[in-house]
């Protein structure tokens, strides 16, 4: 997740991007509507506002406007129950320009769950392009917030955190292969060479995957989140797994577990799903299987398509027997077993009640 960022928040005007649907502003409600309607809105949001108090109704300015306001100026994203505050109704994705954050935010704007969607990208390139992604899934569904940010900056993480319920952590240092054109060249004249990897500055697993991750639980938890599903990674209790050794032994699996230990500890409802091998095959073309501890590296079930895990972390937000879970996620191969019927709850039955074991260890 890359650590050059130069703005906090997109400007959806200047950019060409489409914002949600949700009124959130006084002055562009207004705007456009006659005078005498103006009064018997306001008027409307008074009395709303003083039943709230009187009633003992812990709504906010914003909410009691932003319902009210709903009422007149045609259908919402959501329903608008007095009293009720439905769980994860806001959502914020952090890592939402990946390859598996966009596929979970293609999900979650089509889920009458949530009546705001926020995606938190490294760029505006990739704010550009996640935008098109999620145009293309259907036009006429309400836009979610995209934000450019950095992972590593605490002030930009306080912005995009602000008001939200639940959180989707996606984050992760990305090695890449080095050589180049120099390594191309040996290739291509039958040379052999030995594939080697680096992070790029400021990207290392230590700064993004433990720091980075750890920003993001504290500005959530002074935000007042709720619930934290976060994805790591099996393989988590293999030390000497070959995916600690890429970057110059960069222990990328060390310093996702260090960050999972963290969000146990900081009192947040939490998800940590561990996905195995990922591929690119469409969701629900696979039964989906689950386990602790990395068991299921010795049974064949390692590999998982990514939109099957957009599909399990999108669930995990609504499903409250997902809180206080820590699991390894796998599947079958197409055609051994039925393919996941979405029944979150049902699925983690099949761990009888186990979560993968933490122990404190002294490194990292």
């Amino acid at each position: 997740f890359s650590a050059d960022m130069s703005q906090p928040l997109i400007q959806p005007e200047a950019a060409g991007y489409r914002t949600a649907t949700a009124v959130t502003d006084w002055s562009d409600a207004c705007n456009g509507i006659p005078q005498p309607q103006r009064v018997w809105r306001s008027a409307a949001l008074l009395i709303v506002g003083v039943l709230a108090l009187l009633l003992g109704i812990g709504l906010s300015a914003g909410d009691i406007f932003g319902q009210v306001s709903s009422l007149f100026t045609g259908p919402q994203s959501s329903a608008f129950l007095v009293g009720i505050d439905p769980p994860g109704r806001k959502v914020l994705v952090t890592g939402a320009g990946g390859k598996t954050g966009s596929l979970l935010m293609e999900q979650l704007i089509q889920m009458e769950a949530f009546t705001e969607v926020r995606g938190l990208v490294r760029s505006q390139r990739k704010a550009a392009a996640l935008q098109k992604k999620l145009d293309a899934v259907d036009e006429k569904l309400a836009s979610p917030f995209l934000l450019v940010g950095d992972v590593t900056d605490k002030k930009s993480l306080q912005q995009a955190m602000k008001g939200i319920e639940s959180l989707v952590i996606l984050t992760s240092a990305s090695p890449r292969p080095k050589g180049g054109l120099l390594r191309s060249l040996q290739i291509l004249l039958g040379m052999k060479t030995k594939k080697e990897y680096y992070y790029p500055r400021g990207q290392t697993p230590q700064e993004i995957d433990w720091l980075g991750q750890k920003n993001q639980i504290d500005a959530a938890k002074d935000a007042g989140v709720k619930h934290i599903v976060l994805v790591g990674s099996m393989a988590g209790t293999k030390d000497d797994h070959m995916l600690n050794k890429l970057g110059n032994n960069g222990n990328i699996l060390k310093w996702k577990r260090k960050a999972e230990r963290y969000l146990i500890k900081s009192g947040i409802a939490y998800t940590i799903i561990h996905p195995g091998g990922l591929g690119n095959e469409p969701a629900g073309s696979r039964q989906l299987v689950l386990g602790v501890d990395d068991e299921l590296l010795d049974t064949g079930f390692s590999y998982v398509p990514r939109a099957d895990v957009a599909r399990v972390c999108a669930k995990s937000l609504t499903e409250t027997a997902a809180h206080g879970r820590a699991f390894d996620l796998g599947s079958r191969k197409p055609g051994e077993g039925a393919p996941w019927n979405g029944d979150l709850k049902q699925l983690l039955g099949t761990l009888k009640g186990r979560n993968c074991k933490y122990v404190e260890a002294e490194w990292p």
